[in-house]
Parts: structure tokens; C-alpha cells; sequence
């Protein structure tokens, strides 16, 4: 999950899965929470109630954003500038988690990892870099060359790249990503999605108008390939399957096979896609009024019935598993697909 732009108390802000000791899991974050709720993917199916843990028992904050690489899972505090993370995250006391006592002024609001022993979490004016020491010691690195940073940061091909408010991006230039660049292209409309094809060691990025792809080895070198000239306004970004795949709103959603020719899907109704995800097997993408659509190839996609109403903002999963989250508490689950259930966390 990458974002919610609800209001409620109960609204869900993050899901991320994560495997742990061969179990299948999946977090949850409230927005003015100070729980990390979780559930297993089988008791997910049977709709169990969900557990939840408190970390080192902190409260009055609430938590942003969760992630993991290959051994660690993180949590990312709310208006605290505290990042956790642990090897075992079912612990609530200080020996399982680590408190990296960030500033208090530094508002995190997403993290990426790379598949060993980096993450890089950024708040609106800071760019910080975690490493994993050992087994359980951490070390951090900031970078406060930037003041206006817009939430999004993404890994591939051994670089971090993190957007702008200003359109333009910045990108780590070194192993171990205390070096940062500005790439020189600037974007007009400022970026609302990336997503990494890593097959190919290519960034794909979105703003409301128009799609650009780079390099992943000369991210100062992006090329438009496609602009939106009817009344449709991007809002996110994927890949997978050999398909690069965006979505938007008024029923937008396109695909594209070789970067520069991009193929429209004819619906038959006009609502507002916010995401779009590929879970390894197939597409999902959700949108408002409760719309789910699922695609084998990302070219044929079909409507599935999720019997929600509410605006569902992401979605997340690893196959054949499908979490969606939204608006006022919604949590779906699917495996496969095709039938839905409203889960209560």
C-alpha cells in the first residue's frame, strides 16, 4: 500500500505482507493508531479476528507507513520521526524492536528497501538511510540537502529514487546511498507514481498528464511516451508480465508492452481508478465506489463484485493473495480474485 487520503479515525493507512518463518502475514496501519495490527493469510480466509501489537509499548502517535526487506519489517511513526524494525515482529518489547530516535520535527512518510540491508525512509525536508549491522545494530545516515520532498520513493537496479515537489527528482549515486543526485529533467505536473521494471532496469513514472520512462543507469534521461489529451488525470503506475500498466481517472486504464505504444481498455463505466498493483500472477486495479478490476495479462480485465461501497484507495498481495484497503475501515480480501470478503480488523 502506498497511500490514503481519508479522514477517518478508523481509516486504513498502510497494509504490507510479509513472510515470517515460511507463514504468510499481513500488517495493517490505522491512521490514529498506535497498534500494528497482523493476521496470517489462512485465518485472513476464515475472518478471525486480527491481533495487534504495540511496539516497545510506544503511543501518541500512530504509524505511517510499514515495509520489510528479505529479514526486517518496518513501521514508520507518525509526527515522530521514529523508525522500528525487528527480525521478529510479533515482540512488544524493546529486545525485538530497535527505536531509531530520529528528530521529532521529521515526519516520515515512506520507505523503500533494497533485497539486503537497505532502506531509505523520507520526510518532506530529509532523506534517511538505514543499514543493518549484524544481527540486530542499526546505523542511520541523513540527507538534508533537500527541502521539499512529495512522498514517494522507490528502489531498483541498485538505486533509490525519491520525488519532488518541485517536478524533478533525486536519486542515490553510491552503494550505500549517502550520495544523492538531481536528475536534470524537471516534471511539470510533479510525479504521483513510480514503479520498477526490474527485468528490463527501467523506472516508469507517472504525473497527472502524461507517462516517462529512464534508465535505471541514467535516471537524467527520461522520455515521455505517452500524454493524456482527453479528460482523464493519471494516478498511478506498474509493471509486471512483461506489461507496463497505468490507471486514472473517469475509467482510465491503459497498457503497454514495449514503453512507447499504449493501448486503451474499453469500459463501459467512468469511475476513478487510485491504483493499480501486480501481485506476480495477475493485475488488480481499485478504485472509487467500491470498482475492482483483475487481469490475467493486463490487456483482458474484468469486474469483480467486492460488495463494497466505499472509495478503495490500494492494494497489495502476493500470489494468489489480494488485499485492498479504503475508505472508512475497509479491509477486502481475495485469494485468486475472483470472490471478495469484507474482513474486520
Amino acid at each position: 500500500g502506498i497511500y490514503s487520503a481519508t479522514t477517518s479515525s478508523r481509516d486504513i493507512i498502510d497494509v504490507h505482507y510479509f513472510r515470517y518463518s515460511d507463514t504468510d502475514y499481513i500488517f495493517a496501519a490505522r491512521e490514529n493508531s498506535d497498534d500494528i495490527y497482523y493476521q496470517t493469510i489462512a485465518y485472513i480466509k476464515s475472518n478471525s479476528t486480527w491481533k495487534t501489537i504495540r511496539p516497545n509499548n510506544l503511543s501518541g502517535y500512530g504509524y505511517t507507513a510499514l515495509g520489510s526487506n528479505s529479514s526486517y519489517f518496518f513501521a514508520i511513526r507518525k509526527t515522530s520521526g521514529f523508525v522500528l524494525s525487528t527480525t521478529n515482529p510479533f515482540t512488544t518489547d524493546s529486545v525485538g524492536w530497535s527505536n531509531l530516535n530520529l528528530s521529532k520535527q521529521d515526519n516520515y512518510i515512506s520507505v523503500a528497501t533494497n533485497t539486503g540491508i537497505l532502506s531509505v525512509a523520507i520526510s518532506s525536508n530529509k532523506i534517511a538511510v538505514f543499514k543493518i549491522n549484524g544481527t540486530d545494530t542499526f546505523q542511520y545516515t541523513t540527507i538534508t540537502t533537500y527541502t521539499d520532498l512529495s512522498g514517494c520513493v522507490a528502489y531498483c537496479n541498485d538505486r533509490f529514487i525519491a520525488t519532488r515537489k518541485n517536478g524533478s527528482i533525486v536519486y542515490s549515486t553510491n552503494p550505500g546511498a549517502t550520495s544523492w543526485a538531481t536528475s536534470d529533467i524537471s516534471f511539470i505536473n510533479g510525479i504521483k507514481s513510480i514503479a520498477q521494471d526490474t527485468e528490463n532496469n527501467y523506472y516508469i513514472a507517472c504525473d497527472s498528464k502524461n507517462i516517462y520512462i529512464a534508465s535505471a543507469d541514467n535516471l537524467n534521461e527520461w522520455t515521455k511516451v505517452y500524454t493524456e489529451t482527453d479528460e482523464y488525470t493519471l494516478t498511478c503506475v506498474c509493471y509486471g508480465n512483461s506489461h507496463y500498466i497505468t490507471c486514472g481517472t473517469n475509467g482510465a486504464l491503459m497498457y503497454s508492452t514495449n514503453r512507447t505504444e499504449w493501448t486503451t481498455v474499453e469500459l463501459s463505466y467512468s469511475e476513478n481508478f487510485n491504483y493499480v498493483h501486480y501481485n506476480g500472477s495477475s493485475f488488480i486495479a481499485v478504485g472509487n465506489n467500491g470498482i475492482i478490476m483483475i487481469s490475467s495479462d493486463g490487456e483482458t480485465w474484468s469486474t469483480q463484485t467486492s460488495g463494497a461501497t466505499n472509495k478503495l484507495n490500494t492494494a497489495c498481495g502476493n500470489n494468489p493473495h489480494y488485499i485492498v484497503v479504503g475508505d472508512s475501515g475497509t479491509i477486502l480480501y481475495s485469494n485468486g480474485g475472483q470472490e471478495w470478503q469484507t474482513i474486520t480488523v
